[in-house]
């Protein structure tokens, strides 16, 4: 049996043209290419590095990277402390104890 690999539409465009579209199946869609701003990934229990405190809060960041980084390790854990007005450091701290 031949399956039919593409088609073609016309459609009407919102300026008045018409167009034709090619429909086609089972085109591979490409891995995302994501530029990593932050270390976690590199990161091992014990190791640090200081994050700005910019827009977007670095509590925020921390747990993106958490959630994405226990897919494949449950036991990642993370935390976060302010330095200054300005910065904050993040540690890779899986299984250690917290003092406060």
């Amino acid at each position: 049996m031949n399956q039919q690999k593409s088609s073609k539409i016309t459609v009407k465009s919102s300026t008045g043209g018409y167009s034709k579209i090619v429909i086609e199946k089972d085109v591979p869609i490409p891995a995302l290419k994501v530029k990593v701003k932050y270390p976690f990934s590199d990161l091992q229990p014990g190791d640090s590095f200081v994050i700005p405190k910019k827009t977007t809060s670095a509590s925020v960041t921390v747990a993106y990277w958490k959630k994405k980084l226990r897919e494949k390790d449950p036991k990642v854990e993370f935390t976060i402390r302010a330095i200054d007005d300005h910065t904050s450091r993040v540690w890779r701290i899986d299984g250690a104890k917290m003092t406060v």
